[in-house]
């Protein structure tokens, strides 16, 4: 787990809860009690808590129904980056898929000005879509799965393999110069290469920790693959293998 995601899962634990004890967080994530107060930081400044000695409390006051795409568009600085870069390549008129992983969402808060059409498996890319007069929003159908965060089924991969994408902004934890991009979950594996199958440019967004690991499904090979939109910390490494097999690499700072 990177470290928007990690937040994002405090934040619905704060929501739930409404006192966080830091000691059993930095036992549940597997990261020291440091991490997690700055952690809480972040969501003090927001106004969304108020720190205690060993905790948190919610600010209640503070707390609105859409508080949560408003705190994933601001977890962390190079998802945002990463999520303009990708709207830098979209025009008017175009078709696209969103993902329900955290990076592709950080692509809609670009998406206000331009006339598009948007197909997505994410409840929270659609809560904000919906506000956009200039946006056609398609929600997929199927059963909605907690643990990938999105709807997930096979009736949604048969829903899906309708469409034509001009692009698809796909999102992962695993991404390597062997299988591409792979994932936990064999639907979700289906469902992502039937995007990507159906798209003219497939665009993976991704953390440059989580580039050069593996999991147990492939999704996307390289070779179904366009562009790949991560932060500047990737290696030189695998810089070179992924321009070398003719992909569009694209470091944000």
């Amino acid at each position: 787990m990177n470290s928007y995601e990690r937040r994002l899962e405090i934040y619905r634990k704060l929501l739930e809860e409404e006192y966080l004890d830091v000691n059993e967080l930095a036992q549940l994530f597997d990261v020291t009690p440091m991490t997690i107060r700055r952690d809480l930081a972040l969501y003090e400044k927001q106004g969304i808590l108020k720190t205690a000695y060993g905790g948190a409390y919610l600010n209640q006051e503070a707390v609105v129904p859409d508080a949560l795409p408003l705190v994933q568009s601001r977890l962390d600085l190079s998802s945002r980056k990463i999520g303009e870069a990708a709207c830098s390549l979209l025009a008017n008129g175009n078709s696209i898929f969103i993902d329900s992983n955290i990076l592709p969402y950080s692509v809609v808060m670009g998406l206000g000005n331009l006339r598009l059409t948007v197909v997505t498996t994410s409840l929270d890319v659609a809560n904000v879509l919906r506000t956009y007069s200039k946006i056609k929003l398609i929600v997929a159908p199927g059963t909605y799965s907690s643990d990938l965060g999105g709807i997930v089924s096979s009736v949604t991969i048969t829903f899906l393999r309708q469409y034509s994408f001009d692009f698809a902004f796909i999102g992962g934890k695993n991404l390597d110069v062997t299988f591409g991009l792979t994932v936990e979950d064999e639907t979700d594996a289906h469902l992502k290469a039937t995007v990507a199958d159906n798209s003219k440019h497939t665009v993976i967004l991704m953390d440059s920790d989580s580039i050069g690991t593996s999991a147990f499904a492939q999704a996307v090979p390289l070779r179904r693959i366009h562009t790949i939109i991560t932060d500047a910390n990737l290696s030189e490494e695998y810089r070179a293998a992924f321009e070398h097999r003719g992909i569009q690499l694209i470091a944000v700072e």
